[in-house]
């Protein structure tokens, strides 16, 4: 297992995504070919264990990042061609099955779906009530530890008469 690179796992396993993780793994593969082309023209001759190993060697985190990088740039320039070429199409065809009314009624159902129900609803009033009663305590609390007494603020702005 010495003689495996491991550099595929390294790429797809770093990717959100299988597709760009591929890609990527494609766009090394096209690099390493590359490589060994121009030292092959260098050095006439194809690159020994050594060479192969520190190529190998040169593909850090950072070089795995670029190649994920570079292949969703691709990936997005392909979508975005693809969507281009076939935008009047997919506007005639929303304008001619009414999927705008149908995007709008399964949005209904979808908002629909998840409104609260009754139990909920007074779940949170309750949960509301125990926490304004909580911190009027707290704040009752506060105020007798500072030995502040309300009653007397009465008895001084209305003394008995």
């Amino acid at each position: 297992m010495a003689d495996y690179n491991q550099i595929f796992e390294k790429i797809t396993e770093k990717s959100d995504d299988g597709l760009i993780g591929m890609v990527a793994y494609s766009l090394y593969k096209t690099n390493k070919r590359q490589w060994i082309l121009d030292y092959i023209e260098e050095h006439n001759s194809a690159p020994d264990k050594d060479a192969r190993a520190i190529y190998e060697l040169a593909q850090t985190s950072n070089q795995i990042d670029m190649y994920l990088t570079e292949a969703g740039n691709l990936l997005g320039e392909f979508y975005s061609e693809i969507l281009q070429e076939n935008l009047p199409e997919i506007k005639e065809e929303i304008e001619a099955n009414g999927i705008t009314s149908i995007l709008d009624s399964g949005l209904k159902e979808v908002r629909a779906s998840i409104k609260p129900t009754l139990k909920y609803e007074i779940s949170i009033a309750i949960l509301g009530a125990f926490s304004y009663s909580m911190v009027l305590l707290v704040f009752y609390l506060v105020i007798r530890l500072l030995g502040f007494d309300f009653a007397d603020i009465l008895m001084i702005q209305n003394p008995p008469t």
